[in-house]
């Protein structure tokens, strides 16, 4: 087919609305089954949509494979993930009974991952049950079970076919695919790319076999393996290191690659936001990287920080996170790396002071994570320290303006800069939310060129409204075409209306009652989906919504348990120091429910913190604290309050790095951003709340979403 009239098919597909309807129609039912919704329900469907929508993402398919061989990439991963979402919406979700569910989850994972997005072709294959040995092969390998799918190819080559010949078309296929597998684990291991060149020529026989045998089910399998094959080295840790970093050391660099592969989840490629920003890693002149939150900032950091010891080994790099919680998090991902291989990291937080435990702690450190404060007084009172720096890597970058700690922090960078550039050192900014990226980069480096942007994720954002109205929650789902789940939480009557003795009528009471009752019971139907995170703008709020919650969840039965033993202990200690035996903070807790905000003591907010870390709450009421402390996802975020005071809202980028938070890589295939609006109020209220959540979503770095143009919205 010729590229031209290639993209005319493609482009008409995307602009028929029919199609498009389709599309959308199971778009908005995938949502109802995943908060498991009564059939009854439903609204009433297109006919044989599930058959309509699969022809839909077959044909997106060939466009996808048909763009990839004529060099059109981007419009392939277009292509292809467009596909990938349909087949997802049909076929994946937990409780589906339709007919070839496991066979289209299979096909839906490999065109995920063929369009980069590994984090969500690694949560569709952990949903389903394979029961089939081919299928057993691209689960392994897509979920990076690389030692279980190593022992499974060894049975396979060594028990299944050591005494027969190979005779039928399935042990063929079985007996090529092992070794195409087991020649990408080598490349995985050791980098050497003479391995894909024969994984390559294996698909290509498969394909070729399965057009013989006319066998389109296996053909699709075996083209987006060939997809794979070819886009592999260019997306591999291998890859990126071999165009990042000089391999000559090549020991260290192995050794860094092993240390990611025998992670807990092996990190074997790089997410595209990632690989957007590898030439400005390489760049001697510093960088400002600027992708969405969970989209891999600290991985980038990390190779920036390998990259610059590697070239300077008796250099020293400073990682400088603006709170305690997240250098404590950036110290744990880094020692699970770079201190695997023999690089010492010190992490110092704290006061200002600079102790002879300090100075002994960070003796012989290659890399040291610190606070502003703490990073002032160790450089200013270290000389040795000041001549070896190299590399300094900002986190949270945006975390400049007008208040006192942010001046502050401004003018240390400058001190830092003059430091870096007596060195011949560089500085490196990371942030998901930073404004104005030219000028920084102008700032930091001396020109406005040297910027790394891109908003791509491991998964998508659904922006919605939850609307109150009449005592029911409906939920409107914004994007091209719209989908609404309306009566998501239907009113209940849980008082009957009544006369007084004085002849005066008191009305039903029902539930939910208003817009906090609204967003504790979305809250909590949408726990079906993952954890929830409901912000507030004032402190106030967090209790009583908490509380709220706290109600539902009991009289659903619903209960937590928390995995991390010794950090729940340690936050009952200081919530028992701080507020007494029968603290409500720790009720709460044991619910799955934290409760984080600025009024919390120190001890409370950091062993909460810790605990959030390591292990996943069900829901989380936060204000803008959140924002500045842990970095933890959800998959949903609820905004239920925006106002700081009687007339400040959230910033826009404090909005974002909230909401950022919603879809987990590796997680969730989609997060999803409510603004809760409360439409029994008056008239000028109601069109107030609608303007502030059309300026948040509108300036939003989720792509393709114009509230003005959404109905009443």
């Amino acid at each position: 087919m010729y590229i031209k009239d290639l993209s005319q098919l493609f482009d008409d597909y995307e602009k028929n609305q029919i199609i498009q309807n389709f599309i959308a129609q199971a778009d908005s039912r995938y949502i109802l089954y995943c908060v498991k919704e009564k059939f009854e329900n439903f609204p009433k469907y297109t006919l044989n949509l599930d058959e309509r929508c699969t022809s839909i993402a077959i044909n997106y398919l060939t466009c996808g494979y048909n763009f990839f061989f004529n060099d059109e990439k981007i419009k392939a991963c277009n292509a292809l993930e467009k596909a990938a979402t349909i087949l997802e919406h049909i076929y994946c979700f937990k409780d589906c009974k339709v007919p070839y569910k496991d066979y289209y989850s299979i096909i839906c994972s490999l065109a995920y991952y063929a369009s980069s997005q590994y984090s969500k072709a690694y949560v569709i294959l952990n949903r389903i049950e394979t029961d089939t040995i081919i299928a057993n092969l691209i689960k392994l390998f897509l979920t990076k079970q690389f030692s279980k799918l190593q022992i499974f190819i060894d049975d396979i080559l060594f028990d299944k076919f050591k005494k027969q010949d190979v005779e039928k078309d399935t042990d063929v296929y079985i007996y090529l695919m092992s070794n195409y597998f087991l020649n990408i684990i080598m490349y995985i291991y050791n980098g050497n790319e003479d391995y894909l060149k024969m994984s390559e020529e294996i698909i290509e026989d498969l394909i070729v076999l399965s057009s013989i045998n006319e066998e389109p089910h296996m053909w699709w399998i075996f083209r987006l393996l060939q997809i794979i094959n070819y886009n592999y080295k260019d997306y591999s840790l291998w890859g990126a290191i071999d165009s990042t970093i000089d391999k000559d050391n090549y020991s260290i660099v192995r050794d860094y690659v092993n240390a990611n592969i025998y992670k807990s989840r092996p990190v074997t490629e790089l997410f595209k936001s990632q690989i957007d920003c590898l030439e400005q890693i390489k760049s001697d002149k510093g960088a400002i990287i600027s992708i969405p939150t969970s989209s891999g900032k600290t991985k980038i950091a990390e190779l920036a920080i390998l990259k610059s010891l590697i070239e300077n080994p008796d250099s020293i790099c400073f990682y400088i996170a603006p709170f305690r919680s997240l250098a404590h998090e950036i110290e744990n991902s880094l020692s699970n790396t770079l201190g695997m291989i023999g690089y010492k990291l010190s992490n110092l937080y704290g006061n200002s002071q600079y102790t002879q435990a300090d100075r002994k702690l960070i003796e012989d450190s290659h890399v040291i994570i610190a606070t502003p404060e703490k990073a002032k007084s160790i450089i200013r009172s270290n000389d040795t320290i000041l001549g070896k720096l190299k590399l300094v890597i900002v986190d949270e970058g945006h975390l400049i303006g007008n208040q006192y700690r942010y001046i502050i922090n401004e003018l240390f960078i400058e001190e830092l800069k003059i430091t870096l550039k007596d060195n011949n050192g560089k500085m490196i900014f990371l942030s998901a939310v930073l404004p104005n990226l030219s000028d920084f980069s102008k700032w930091i480096t001396g020109e406005e060129s040297q910027v790394a942007y891109s908003n791509w994720r491991p998964s998508s954002q659904r922006l919605g409204i939850l609307e109150l109205s009449n005592n029911a929650v409906n939920l409107i789902w914004l994007g091209k075409y719209k989908s609404f789940n309306n009566k998501f939480i239907e009113p209940k009557v849980i008082r009957k209306h009544r006369i007084t003795k004085s002849g005066r009528l008191i009305k039903d009471k029902y539930f939910p009652e208003d817009k906090k009752q609204a967003i504790a019971a979305t809250a909590v139907k949408l726990l079906s989906n993952g954890s929830v995170l409901i912000y507030v703008g004032k402190t106030n709020m967090v209790l009583s919504q908490a509380r709220e919650i706290s109600k539902i969840m009991k009289e659903k039965n619903i209960s937590h348990q928390w995995k991390d033993i010794n950090t729940l202990e340690l936050v009952k200690l200081a919530c028992k120091e701080a507020y007494g035996e029968n603290s409500e903070i720790f009720k709460f807790i044991m619910q799955g429910i934290v409760c984080h905000y600025s009024k919390l003591p120190t001890d409370v907010k950091m062993y909460m913190e810790r605990l959030m870390s390591n292990d996943c709450p069900k829901i989380i009421i936060a204000t803008s604290t959140l924002a500045q402390g842990v970095n933890i996802g959800v998959s949903t975020v609820i905004i239920s309050n925006v106002y700081l005071d009687k007339n400040i809202t959230i910033e826009n980028k404090d909005f974002w790095n909230i909401a950022g938070r919603a879809g987990r890589s590796f997680v969730d295939t989609e997060g999803k951003i409510l603004y809760a609006i409360d439409r029994s109020k008056d008239e000028w209220n109601v069109n107030e709340q609608i303007e502030k959540c059309r300026g948040y979503f509108d300036k939003g770095k989720v792509a393709n979403v114009e509230i003005k143009e959404r109905g009443h919205y």
